[in-house]
């Protein structure tokens, strides 16, 4: 496994975890577990993926975050969910996050 590419695709996924776990962490008042969380997570899923599918694209992985941090800091902003300022509650952040998720799963797996 390259070491180089498990890096970038860390930074494609990290764009799809902060959308989950910065407002997640927030909504319980762990700010400060958000920022160590949402990249220990990306860097987590970046491996498995390679280790399960070493020949996928980077930039799928990169469509597929941007996607994703788009359509749910589209809809939070959009709904007033409260997520900006700390306000939402956990259920909805992991709502508008598996919306955000499917329909950029849905997206760019048609490209594909």
């Amino acid at each position: 496994m390259n070491g180089f590419r498990a890096l970038d695709l860390t930074f494609g996924l990290s764009l799809a975890f902060a959308v989950l776990v910065l407002p997640l962490a927030s909504s319980v008042g762990r700010t400060e577990l958000g920022l160590v969380a949402g990249p220990v997570a990306s860097a987590l899923v970046a491996v498995g993926i390679l280790a399960r599918t070493p020949t996928l694209e980077n930039g799928a992985v990169w469509r597929f975050g941007g996607l994703t941090f788009l359509v749910a800091a589209g809809v939070h902003l959009l709904a007033g969910t409260g997520a900006n300022a700390g306000e939402a509650s956990p259920a909805v952040v992991v709502g508008v996050w598996v919306v955000a998720v499917l329909a950029a799963g849905a997206v760019v797996a048609r490209r594909r």
